[in-house]
């Protein structure tokens, strides 16, 4: 085309007016528009936005450009999306206890269905008969929740719990791990300490800055007790192979290894030979498990004249901690409360520091 005449191969020469040459101009420029539009669909949109499914052509707003999949249908009535990690805070407010406010490390469901740190709902159930979140009246029985305490550790390692909230869970997971409540040992809780005191150093700087002080410094002494604990064991389990006496220093064994009669069970294990414990001093922890103790007690335990007999009552000492009241050489058995258990079915949490039971 030259000045406004078109030249169409086999056509006689015609001329084009100013007005249709215009348009037709203004109609290519917008076809080029809307291509490119389309071309670039799914790439980020204003502001660094996400990509888009579909495109809108902004000249006519029913034309929707379906790019391999239709534009998401609209409810009536439908609210706005939930802001982004409101999903997660729900998760973390389900798995935090309504008695300690803080995320379970020993979790379990009562019988209001709520989750509960173990220990706290134990101590609420033998003072109270109604649920600390319902209010409505409940019975004594709790559930293990295994599952409950695993989505906890991955939420805390993936980072959907802040740094002082994480800490305050390692650290009490770390203080169970060490008393055998829960399994590990001293390693497990050794590390749960160096990663809430790695946690909680931001957590430092922000109550230095925001009050003057420190926090807590908890988790350090627990971390460095941990190490310490470590580095004894070690020292005594060398003495122990070089054959040198070291008991002048003080040090508290854990184990007897030299008096397999007397051993005691690894910590947080049921006991594995009769001992003559303290009246009044010690202190043991009944098993969890509430199947596995009647089976105990409906039999003799190792060496004993009788069995103690199981009665449905006895459920609710499972995973209590209790100072000996009553030591029957006989029946092979301690006193808890008002019951006799086999020496089999308790941990030996201290045979020494006796103080009123939990």
């Amino acid at each position: 085309r030259t000045n406004g005449v078109a030249n169409d191969p086999g056509d006689e020469p015609r001329v084009m007016s100013s007005r249709t040459a215009q348009r037709q101009r203004e109609g290519l420029g917008a076809a080029a528009e809307k291509k490119r539009k389309r071309s670039t669909a799914g790439t980020p949109g204003a502001n660094g936005g996400p990509l888009l499914p579909y495109e809108i052509d902004s000249d006519d707003d029913d034309d929707v450009v379906a790019l391999g999949r239709p534009a998401p249908p609209t409810t009536p009535g439908a609210g706005p999306p939930p802001p982004p990690g409101a999903f997660a805070r729900d998760v973390v407010e389900a798995l935090t206890c309504s008695i300690t406010h803080q995320l379970v490390a020993q979790p379990v469901v009562a019988e209001d269905g709520h989750v509960y740190e173990k220990r706290a709902i134990e101590r609420w159930l033998e003072q109270h008969a109604r649920s600390p979140t319902t209010n409505t009246h409940m019975g004594p029985r709790v559930v293990e929740a295994v599952a409950v305490r695993q989505i906890v550790e991955r939420a805390v390692a993936a980072g959907a719990v802040d740094a002082e909230a994480a800490a305050s869970w390692h650290a009490h997971a770390g203080r169970l791990k060490m008393e055998g409540a829960l399994p590990g040992g001293l390693a497990a809780a050794t590390e749960h300490f160096e990663r809430a005191l790695r946690l909680q150093a931001a957590a430092d700087r922000q109550a230095e800055d925001a009050h003057g002080g420190a926090a807590d410094p908890a988790v350090r002494l627990l971390f460095r007790g941990a190490t310490l604990k470590k580095q004894v064991d070690d020292l005594l389990a060398e003495a122990d192979a070089a054959g040198v006496d070291v008991d002048c220093l003080g040090f508290r064994r854990s184990s007897e290894p030299r008096d397999e009669r007397n051993a005691a069970a690894p910590h947080g294990q049921p006991m594995r030979e009769w001992r003559d414990l303290t009246e009044d001093v010690s202190i043991v922890r009944v098993i969890d498990d509430a199947d596995e103790l009647e089976r105990l007690c409906e039999r003799p335990a190792p060496g004993a004249s009788s069995e103690v007999h199981w009665l449905e009552e006895m459920t609710e000492l499972c995973g209590r901690e209790f100072v000996v009241g009553l030591v029957d050489d006989d029946l092979k058995s301690y006193g808890v409360g008002d019951y006799h258990v086999p020496f089999d079915a308790v941990i030996l949490v201290s045979e020494t520091a006796g103080r009123a039971a939990i």
